[in-house]
């Protein structure tokens, strides 16, 4: 059905006009490097057109679910973290930093963690990151500023962070901005924590990653910000794995997980395009390594999982038009991945130093990668007993059915990997056993025909998680997570008139994910559906500017909890908003 609609939205755009729409657009919407390559000037980015038509600044936003306040809630105080820092020509500077200090000592059982930013005027889309001892909080992407600039704003809970606000930290915010003629903006960051009493007491005994705050967490990054941030870059010039001897593991963890942080820049940044390195070197192409990625885990050599990343659209990537107001998923709050380690706890719980080694498989330049390591701890007892029950990790090889003449080529990628382990662990309320099993899958048909004038892409991953918790005699946990990122695009490039190009594109991904747990005092479970298409089209000069520029997008957001629903459907055209509808009502049945 997604394939139906976006050759309908390629009709529906041959019927738009060529007509200047927000012409001091800036980027080139195929990101050239990737898509639009080999003819020459048609493979340079664009230069953007000085046009002041448009004055009124644009708010930017992604359409999420807010965050779960009950009704009852309380806000107990609010702490600055960052106060209107101004983010100019930093390119590779030391970040922004400040103190944490606790705002209050009552009791607190929600935190919420609240972006606020603005940009002067014209500027590419920037990532930034938020540390607080070296611990990544928030990873977030500006938008793509026009001549007018813009707002923007996250609301993240951060509440599975709350052992880090309970002392003074060290607050670190990295931005990496670059002035010039062109692109003069400059961000203005503000950066907050509210805490709050909901008057409901969480699901603290449940397995879920995202409602069980740990008691301690240690940084896998950098050991200080100094030359761009806390993140290790990994690719290109830079080795493809980096190892992190961590210190002062307590010895009476019972259970642990590692949240990964992952953002793809240059090169990367469309790597779920990468054409083969043979296609790559046979069409004097800076770029390839094809376009599957893992990211995989180690300690002390030991693998112990992976993930493999959603493929994020960047708001300058493919069509920036299309990502006016509304922001592409996942760009305001980039994903973070967790991998749950507890059949491991016997190879870190000895008091020692273990080295964690993070890898992103077959990369180019560059990635930014850190990680958390969040601990359970008991503190009945000095030290937990722990054992490795079963491991399960077999290798696995993609299958590549590949084939190309020229700049024209068929490319399709599949893989399949499926690991599981399982360990035991006793503490002070007895002996148990966790198993964690994983299924990732990955597809991907990559074409490019006409000698660039069509390319396309069909991209499907998808994830499947269990962990089961186990006593001597009864299955006393569940805990199942379902995920698919589809990505679809479709783009065609044509001669126009005095020697320039059109180009025009239609974009489908999304989202999915299902979440169910069944634990000792209850169970709950949600589900989502976040889908954007969007169509566009851009016209290229023969100078390398921009003299023509659509963009359409449509949204539909669906969250269905035991904690309540949202429905959301947004549609805007050439950067105005024509529909937003939003619903808290839960529909049981739907089509």
């Amino acid at each position: 059905m997604m394939q139906n609609i976006i050759i309908t939205l390629m009709v529906c755009m041959a019927t738009l006009s060529a007509a200047v729409v927000g012409a001091d657009f800036i980027p080139y919407p195929m990101k050239a490097r990737h898509w639009m390559i080999g003819k020459g000037r048609r493979g340079a980015r664009p230069k953007a057109l000085d046009d002041a038509s448009s004055t009124v600044s644009t708010g930017f936003f992604e359409v999420a679910r807010p965050v779960d306040m009950p009704s009852e809630s309380k806000l107990i105080c609010t702490a600055p973290l960052i106060r209107s820092f101004l983010f100019k020509d930093t390119g590779e500077s030391d970040p922004s930093t400040s103190q944490f200090a606790p705002c209050t000592t009552e009791p607190f059982d929600r935190v919420v963690l609240r972006w606020r930013g603005t940009c002067s005027s014209r500027q590419f889309a920037r990532i930034s990151t938020l540390w607080m001892s070296g611990i990544e909080l928030l990873r977030t992407s500006t938008p793509e500023f026009a001549n007018e600039g813009g707002s923007w704003s996250v609301d993240k809970d951060v509440t599975r962070f709350t052992c880090l606000f309970k002392t003074v930290r060290k607050v670190a915010l990295q931005l990496n901005n670059v002035l010039d003629v062109d692109y003069s903006g400059f961000f203005n960051i503000s950066v907050y924590l509210d805490f709050y009493q909901t008057g409901t007491k969480r699901k603290y005994a449940s397995p879920d990653l995202s409602v069980a705050p740990s008691h301690r967490i240690k940084a896998i990054s950098l050991p200080n910000p100094k030359d761009g941030g806390y993140w290790f870059h990994l690719g290109g010039d830079n080795p493809q794995t980096i190892s992190k001897e961590v210190v002062g593991i307590p010895r009476n963890p019972y259970r642990a997980t590692i949240e990964i942080c992952l953002s793809a820049h240059n090169d990367e940044e469309s790597w779920y395009t990468n054409p083969p390195t043979d296609y790559a070197n046979a069409n004097n192409l800076t770029f390839g390594n094809g376009p599957f990625r893992e990211v995989t885990v180690s300690i002390d050599g030991t693998f112990v999982g992976s993930v493999w990343p959603f493929p994020l659209v960047l708001p300058g990537s493919f069509d920036p038009m299309a990502w006016r107001p509304v922001l592409p998923i996942g760009t305001a709050t980039l994903p973070s991945y967790d991998l749950d380690i507890t059949p491991f706890v016997s190879l870190i719980n000895d008091g020692n130093p273990h080295t964690i080694t993070l890898t992103v498989v077959n990369s180019l330049s560059e990635w930014l990668v850190d990680a958390n390591l969040h601990l359970w701890v008991d503190s009945k007892v000095g030290a937990t007993r722990a054992g490795l029950i079963s491991y399960n990790a077999p290798d696995f090889t993609p299958l590549d059915n590949s084939k190309f003449s020229g700049p024209n080529g068929d490319f399709y990628l599949s893989a399949s990997r499926k690991y599981s382990f399982a360990g035991w662990v006793e503490d002070s309320k007895g002996n148990y056993t966790v198993c964690v099993s994983s299924l990732l899958t990955y597809s991907n048909a990559l074409i490019m025909q006409g000698d660039y004038g069509y390319q396309s892409s069909d991209l499907t991953i998808a994830a499947q998680n269990q962990v089961l918790r186990y006593n001597d005699t009864l299955l006393i946990a569940t805990y199942k997570t379902s995920s698919s990122f589809p990505f679809q695009i479709k783009c065609n490039q044509s001669d126009a008139a005095n020697d320039s190009v059109n180009l025009n594109c239609a974009i489908a991904h999304g989202m999915t994910s299902d979440e169910f747990a069944i634990f000792e005092k209850g169970s709950f479970a949600t589900s989502l559906n976040n889908t954007q298409l969007t169509s566009g089209q851009l016209t290229i000069n023969s100078d390398n500017t921009v003299s023509g520029a659509t963009g359409s997008l449509h949204q539909d957001y669906v969250y269905t909890g035991t904690s309540g629903c949202y429905q959301r459907a947004v549609s805007t055209s050439n950067s105005a908003i024509v529909q937003d509808s939003f619903s808290t009502v839960c529909k049981p049945c739907r089509d």
